[in-house]
């Protein structure tokens, strides 16, 4: 018609619209006007149920195009180049505090993007990020002896062997064995405290039950007679001090874990009560000397869902105590690859 004007109606490209969690993927803004500014915004809700958001302020080039991975935003929840940066960038909605995006189920997680212009929805897609798909095989493992659950590839050959052991948040760690798991691996993910089955809190758990846990999966059908050991925080801490323990692990993968094999916990506080036994009998422990000053900061901190350094924490209690101790587990005991 004449008169008219033509408006470009910008609309989203992404690409895979369903992908591993760890995959990147390819999302671009076209039929952009030239230079003009585009809102992209991202949603998704946790294990928890709450929702977490981020959004980014970007200005299409000269052909009216976006594209995330070669583009800064201008302003928003993150400022570099980074295609994956609307994921990580997320924040806690409706309210003035931030959270931890909780996740350790391994079902889907279901992300909305969409686009504004002046605050006006334009176009929207959901996608979908999988830990694991119809490749792998999942059993769940709650028996008197040990309470887990094993991924593993769906096919009739053996596969290295992995013990996944979580952190101070207990639980049972399922969307890393599963991701692990399609990648030629057989994971256990095996929970020792916080779930039911196992004990509510970390006090006197037996090295024996990692042990026998660890032999099981070495005799696994799906696994190729070796076990490793991936551990995360006191989850890191358990491994090393397994692999000092035992000699039958292939090799150990430990992320931040503690020089010292420290206290207990209940009701997830650090408390004078010991972790770990062996032969019936309690392990030695760094014992912490709460400082009123350093737990009001950390209490304040964790009530508003700050980032608390730890290192801080543990410091301020070995200047208190002076302590001059050899670590409990000996590195040079260990006999596999670290």
């Amino acid at each position: 018609m004449k008169g008219t004007v033509f408006m470009p109606h910008p609309t989203l490209q992404i690409t895979p619209l369903e992908s591993f969690i760890d995959e990147s993927i390819s999302i671009k803004v076209v039929d952009c006007k030239p230079y003009e500014k585009i809102t992209v915004r991202a949603k998704a809700t946790d294990d928890n149920g709450l929702e977490f958001a981020s959004c980014a302020v970007f200005e299409a080039n000269h052909h009216g195009k976006i594209d995330l991975s070669e583009m800064a935003p201008s302003t928003g929840s993150y400022k570099e180049i980074d295609c994956a940066g609307l994921f990580w960038s997320m924040e806690r909605v409706d309210t003035k505090q931030d959270d931890y995006f909780t996740k350790a189920s391994a079902t889907r997680l279901p992300i909305d993007i969409s686009i504004e212009r002046k605050r006006k929805t334009l176009d929207s897609v959901k996608i979908m990020r999988k830990f694991f798909d119809e490749s792998v095989k999942r059993e769940t493992i709650n028996s008197s002896s040990m309470t887990g659950v094993l991924y593993y590839p769906d096919t009739n050959s053996p596969y290295p062997g992995v013990l996944l052991l979580g952190g101070s948040d207990g639980g049972i760690q399922e969307h890393a064995a599963a991701l692990l798991a399609t990648k030629g691996y057989t994971v256990l993910s095996l929970a020792y405290f916080g779930v039911e089955g196992v004990p509510k809190d970390l006090e006197k758990i037996p090295l024996e039950y990692f042990k026998n846990a660890a032999l099981w999966l070495k005799e696994h059908c799906a696994t190729d007679n070796t076990v490793s050991l991936i551990g995360f925080s006191r989850g890191g801490e358990l491994a090393l001090l397994l692999g000092s323990t035992y000699s039958f692990f292939t090799a150990i993968i430990a992320g931040a874990p503690g020089a010292y094999v420290t206290s207990g916990l209940r009701n997830t506080i650090y408390a004078p009560i010991p972790s770990w036994t062996k032969d019936g009998e309690a392990l030695p422990y760094l014992k912490f000397n709460h400082r009123i000053k350093t737990m009001l900061s950390m209490g304040k901190n964790w009530l508003l869902r700050r980032q608390y350094p730890f290192l801080i924490f543990g410091i301020s209690h070995l200047r208190i105590e002076k302590i001059i101790a050899k670590p409990v587990y000996q590195l040079k005991r260990l006999k596999c690859r670290l």
